[in-house]
């Protein structure tokens, strides 16, 4: 404050009444460096405006994408609706029931079927999973043998033989087990 009462006041009252209706002159204004960039509060204001543009359409976008995403069948179950089916259920066994020696069991020789049979096959199988097959089937009283399949791994897993009489309703008691089957005659 000292520092403005040791200036002495040049201009007269008349002189600065007539100096705040001069001309704008621009030599008060700052000196910009080159390639420098200044933003005012109408380019804030319209960045930010520009920026809130694009948050709603991002919002958008993923509204709709999350409708589509969600239409088709509902992900929601009735539990009232749902008809229980039986399912299958092989029991527990205390020792593996695959057979380790090379020989097959005495129900199946592995040797073809004879002329002119009718069996209805459940599966072409690993010997391991053939086995474990054949034990569950022939538990549930159900003629199974198993039969070799030439120049493969797979054991074919067949019910028979069966007369035409007995093929539809043991494919319904083997669809009910849960083994689909279909017939083959030899």
């Amino acid at each position: 404050m000292a520092l403005l009462a040791e200036r002495p006041v040049t201009q007269s009252p008349e002189e600065r009444a007539a100096a705040e209706f001069e001309p704008f002159t621009p030599d008060w204004r700052p000196t910009i460096p080159d390639g420098a960039v200044v933003l005012n509060y109408l380019h804030l204001a319209a960045i930010g405006f520009v920026i809130l543009i694009a948050l709603v359409a991002m919002t958008a976008l993923a509204y709709v994408a999350g409708r589509v995403a969600t239409e088709g069948p509902s992900r929601v179950i009735n539990v009232e609706s749902v008809q229980a089916k039986p399912v299958a259920v092989i029991p527990s066994v205390s020792k593996p029931a695959v057979v380790d020696s090379p020989k097959v069991p005495a129900q199946s020789n592995g040797a073809a079927p004879g002329a002119g049979e009718s069996y209805l096959q459940v599966g072409a199988l690993d010997r391991g999973m053939a086995n474990v097959s054949l034990k569950y089937l022939q538990d549930s009283s159900i003629p199974a043998r198993l039969e070799a399949v030439a120049d493969s791994p797979l054991w074919r897993v067949l019910v028979g033989p069966l007369d035409t009489s007995s093929i539809e309703p043991m494919k319904q008691k083997l669809d009910e087990l849960g083994f689909p089957s279909f017939l083959k005659r030899y």
